[in-house]
């Protein structure tokens, strides 16, 4: 259970906002004293501290900045009624992004605890993975994705993962093997569009004096791969001249060195990915059919980003906090940002997304991305007028999956929960549910999971 401590000098805040956590489901400590809640930090340790920006004996800036020195991973959401451009300058220039504006209900304190403690999670994960996150989404499709890893990661057998260009093949593969039991060995990527004629040396090695050029023996890239995974990314590509071997090497684990005629053994994993077809490629002969039956052991499908929106927000936000630790400036998304780019078809998928999230970040002069600053990105227009009905339509369907999305999250996965805060019938909350393509049983253990 993720501990919070709440600190505002009003004692009917401190109740309401301790009460509402804790039927969250979240462990809460409050105090009123700036001098009593950094007591309790150096005693205890919080996930997350709810700290308000006005109190008269010491400021929540201050306070703030103290909490950050004694618990250094505890996640600050600053509280407050005035928000004065000085101050949230000087909390930007501590790394302190959530925010949460007075007044307040119950949900919007919810879910910004929720969005808080999740940035907080997602910042643990990619220092404990050295900057490479998980697969990241809230859709069905990605919970869909997280437990084919989970349950594909101990097996032997090759996983052929497919997807369009930019849609985070790599990341899948590397979290295959940082799930299974192969995790201490070495992961080894190969583009195999970069392969060419060098395909068979590339791949399974040379001895000295093979061809011109070969000064030194090489193990290739599956002596390297030795114990552990071989990517073989874009296998569409891959000569046909070097599949046959490597079908070979898929059906018995042995291989040959170019130019040598002993015949060696490997221990690998192949996990393969593409985003042609290959079965249209095995039809006009320039992939074997043997070796892509051989390959699909098992098949990991990602959609791209279009079809998936519900995942651009959490993408967007990852995209952020990535570029916060690579440089130390924080930054947030206002909600028109966020409309506009979850409303983006991404024909480059979740690579393009982060490439623009990273040259928007390095050009915004503030603390948070408007939509305004998209404009020379994505072709957003600043206005435009379309005709009522459709706009109506359309405004209906976005509003209803940030919606129902925030709902979820903020039910913490309980229908009782979701039902009191949206006021609506169970069977017509489950009919938007549907129609927005969420899940509160998904959604539910989704949260339990992190």
């Amino acid at each position: 259970m993720e501990t919070i401590l709440v600190l505002d000098d009003e004692s009917a805040v401190v109740d309401f906002m301790a009460a509402t956590l804790e039927d969250a489901g979240y462990m809460v400590h409050g105090e009123t004293s700036p001098e009593e809640g950094l007591k309790a930090c150096r005693s205890r340790s919080f996930d997350l501290a709810c700290i308000d920006i006005s109190m008269p004996a010491m400021s929540g800036v201050e306070v703030a900045g103290r909490v950050m020195e004694i618990s250094p991973e505890t996640e600050i959401l600053m509280v407050t009624g005035r928000p004065e451009s000085g101050v949230l300058s000087r909390c930007l220039e501590q790394g302190i992004t959530h925010y949460l504006f007075k007044p307040f209900q119950g949900p919007q304190l919810v879910y910004s605890v929720f969005a808080a403690l999740y940035h907080r999670r997602l910042r643990r994960s990619l220092a404990a993975s050295g900057g490479q996150g998980p697969f990241v989404g809230i859709s069905l499709v990605s919970q869909r994705i997280r437990k084919q890893v989970e349950r594909y990661a101990g097996s032997l057998l090759p996983v052929l993962i497919l997807g369009e260009s930019g849609t985070g093949k790599e990341i899948v593969a590397r979290e295959l093997h940082r799930l299974g039991p192969r995790s201490g060995a070495p992961f080894v990527p190969v583009n195999c569009a970069t392969l060419g004629e060098l395909a068979d040396s590339e791949l399974f090695g040379h001895c000295k004096g093979a061809f011109t050029g070969a000064v030194a023996a090489s193990k290739g890239y599956i002596g390297e791969a030795e114990g552990g995974t071989l990517f073989l990314d874009e296998i569409g590509e891959l000569p046909y001249s070097a599949q046959a071997k490597l079908l070979r090497f898929l059906d018995n684990r042995e291989y040959s060195r170019v130019g040598e005629s002993t015949t060696r053994s490997a221990d690998v994993r192949v996990v393969a990915a593409t985003n042609r077809d290959l079965k249209e490629l095995c039809s006009k002969g320039g992939f074997r059919e043997d070796l892509y039956y051989r390959l699909a052991g098992m098949v990991i499908d990602i959609p791209p980003l279009r079809e998936r929106p519900e995942d651009i927000p959490p993408l967007a936000w990852h995209f952020l906090e990535e570029y916060a630790a690579a440089t130390g400036r924080y930054l947030s998304l206002a909600a028109d940002a966020l409309v506009a780019l979850a409303e983006y078809p991404w024909p480059g998928n979740a690579r393009q997304l982060k490439n623009v999230v990273w040259r928007i970040c390095e050009e915004v002069q503030g603390g948070v991305v408007r939509r305004v600053d998209l404009i020379n990105h994505l072709d957003v227009p600043e206005s435009s007028i379309e005709r009522y009905q459709d706009a109506k339509k359309a405004a209906l369907a976005a509003f209803d999956r940030e919606y129902f999305t925030r709902l979820v999250v903020a039910s913490q996965g309980s229908l009782k929960r979701a039902l009191e805060l949206s006021g609506m019938h169970k069977k017509n909350f489950y009919m938007k549910l549907k129609s927005v393509g969420l899940s509160l049983r998904s959604m539910s253990r989704a949260i339990k999971r992190r």
